[in-house]
């Protein structure tokens, strides 16, 4: 006598927020540890469309000799007040489509076809939960994919519209140069120790490999995996991944990119809790088929700047990557989110 238990699909909803937190609290490849503490990915309850602070602006001349023999009157500073406001963002997870026998058939003919023949007493039956939860996984991998796209992008559009965060490297035959990333921290002059990390694409990275051996200088790098390493002789931590706003082609196609240099905490990326709901299965599908939907949002906010509430609630990538849509709070450029050079061909 087998015993019956409760549907696999009734607990669909379970299983993959299980496998999506269990991913996201990991997100290894990129927030939080491996871009050391510049790029953080945290949990939060996000209420409004924006999120506001006043935070205050001291006088620059607040400091001053004392003279002890004066009876002369001090200046009088005013503490201004600004508002930084941090944006939130609305996502959909659309519908998606779960066939039960599909997740848990090695019967049909195309798995036999992929099995290369072998029958398929060979293979052990998987419980359905690891597929559910793996989907859930899967699902992980796109919300971290969104969160990096916000990340970069907003702070690629800030950058590029600060002239004094913002250099131009450009050589005849190359793009990159031997001291591309020691750029960085030019830029930021007697507080470049505060560039912690540099943000580029792998074409960069592959091109200053090749830019060590062909210089022969040594192989200044060390890798440490999931793109992420230190550039040795010059102590700056790196992170590559080939994100579109870091590449570009310039007047007459010319290949050019961008490279974040970052200070910590530069980007608070926050994800509100992900809702799900279930659908009722499709009657035109033989078979157990049920379908899920879900929805969450995302808060962004960036070191010493904030975003242009004018420019509207729920912004598209195309408004939140817009340099005019974000404004410094902060008293001076070097206490926003970092740095930002340009390099490739002349």
């Amino acid at each position: 006598m087998s015993l019956i238990k409760e549907s696999d699909i009734i607990q669909q909803d379970k299983l993959l927020t299980m496998g999506l937190q269990e991913k996201l609290m990991k997100n290894l490849n990129f927030f939080n540890h491996p871009s050391l503490g510049c790029f953080n990915l945290m949990t939060k309850n996000l209420v409004n469309n924006f999120t506001k602070t006043r935070q205050p602006i001291l006088p620059l001349n607040m400091i001053s000799r004392r003279d002890l023999t004066s009876s002369a009157d001090l200046a009088v500073g005013t503490i201004d007040f600004q508002d930084h406001v941090d944006v939130r963002l609305h996502r959909n997870i659309n519908p998606l489509e779960i066939r039960l026998q599909a997740a848990k058939d090695f019967n049909s003919v195309a798995r036999k076809a992929s099995m290369d023949g072998a029958y398929r007493g060979d293979y052990a039956y998987v419980d359905n939960q690891l597929h559910l939860s793996g989907i859930g996984t899967a699902i992980a991998d796109r919300v971290l994919d969104d969160c990096i796209d916000v990340a970069i992008g907003s702070s690629v559009a800030y950058l590029k519209g600060v002239s004094a965060l913002k250099a131009v490297q450009t050589h005849a035959t190359k793009a990159v140069q031997i001291d591309s990333f020691l750029q960085l921290r030019k830029i930021f002059g007697d507080q470049g120790s505060a560039i912690k990390i540099a943000v580029a694409h792998s074409d960069v990275y592959y091109a200053y490999l090749a830019e060590t051996f062909a210089s022969k200088v040594g192989f200044q790098t060390l890798d440490l995996g999931f793109g992420i390493g230190v550039i040795s002789t010059q102590g700056l931590a790196y992170l590559f991944i080939d994100h579109d706003s870091l590449k570009f082609q310039a007047t007459g196609n010319k290949q050019r990119y961008y490279i974040l240099g970052m200070q910590q905490n530069a980007v608070n990326v926050s994800i509100d809790q992900i809702d799900w709901a279930n659908y009722t299965d499709s009657k035109k599908v033989a078979g157990i088929s049920s379908g899920i939907r879900g929805q969450y949002d995302i808060g962004v906010a960036l070191k010493g700047v904030r975003y242009k509430s004018t420019s509207g609630a729920n912004p598209t990538k195309g408004i939140l990557e817009t340099s005019g849509n974000w404004l410094k709070t902060a008293a001076q450029d070097r206490a926003t989110i970092g740095c930002l050079l340009e390099i490739g061909l002349a």
